[in-house]
């Protein structure tokens, strides 16, 4: 569902969400401990913060579950002058306990509210006990979703348009009769204004749940922000962050 999903934007992705350049600063204030640092980066759609980690150095290992992201990553990689990383590999988030070695990575990033793919807190909370896994003792954890809490309760139904010269980028939110919401999209190619139009089930996570489950998965230090420039985050606002500490 998920590859379906991101397939059919996949080529307009990067006019959609363009790289922001404060998500690598946001990662590196919580390497700064090691000299040079093992890095999984979850959801790395079409590598940009990979990329950049690895021009630092570092050793990443990018991982997401749909083909054509990943594809588009090694294409950007290409013409840059990197080694081996990053690794580019199209696996599902819930199996990097399959993939990985135990106590691998410094870091883990999960931007892009990719967590919210997942379907309910037990894939989750099982999510969350990979991730202890693979990382290394006082590694970091730093995840980036949407505040749901405040989705929820001022029944939000429609999320900021992005409009630029290239496209126009809608989305909504659904209720259904589950526990999860629908995301529907509506992205018009301005070129020759084609529309694509899609659906997905996303879990609507909480601030506390999150908390909850991190706590219960080994993690500490559990800190939220508001915002990539780790601005202070707030109840009414929609962007929420968490970095969090393997005990």
């Amino acid at each position: 569902m998920i590859d379906l999903f991101y397939s059919s934007i996949g080529r307009y992705y990067d006019c959609i969400f363009p790289y922001n350049p404060d998500k690598k600063k946001f990662a590196n204030s919580f390497l700064g401990g090691y000299e040079k640092s093992t890095v999984l980066d979850i959801g790395c759609g079409t590598g940009d913060l990979s990329l950049e980690l690895a021009k630092d150095g570092n050793s990443v290992y990018a991982i997401d579950a749909d083909q054509e992201m990943i594809k588009q990553a090694i294409r950007k990689k290409m013409p840059l002058a990197l080694d081996e990383h990053p690794v580019f590999r199209d696996i599902d988030m819930r199996q990097i306990a399959n993939f990985f070695d135990k106590e691998k990575f410094d870091a883990i990033t999960c931007f892009g509210n990719t967590l919210v793919h997942l379907k309910n807190k037990k894939e989750i909370a099982d999510f969350f006990e990979s991730c202890n896994l693979v990382l290394k003792t006082g590694a970091h954890l730093m995840i980036q979703i949407l505040n749901y809490e405040y989705i929820l309760k001022e029944n939000i139904k429609e999320l900021p348009m992005i409009d630029n010269e290239k496209v126009r980028f809608e989305r909504y939110y659904e209720s259904t009769e589950t526990e999860q919401l629908n995301f529907v999209t509506r992205l018009t190619i301005k070129t020759d204004q084609s529309i694509l139009k899609n659906r997905i089930a996303l879990y609507p996570l909480t601030r506390e749940q999150l908390k909850g489950l991190l706590i219960d998965s080994g993690f500490s230090h559990i800190k939220f922000y508001g915002g990539f420039n780790k601005a202070p985050f707030r109840d009414d606002g929609l962007p929420l962050l968490v970095e969090a500490i393997k005990q």
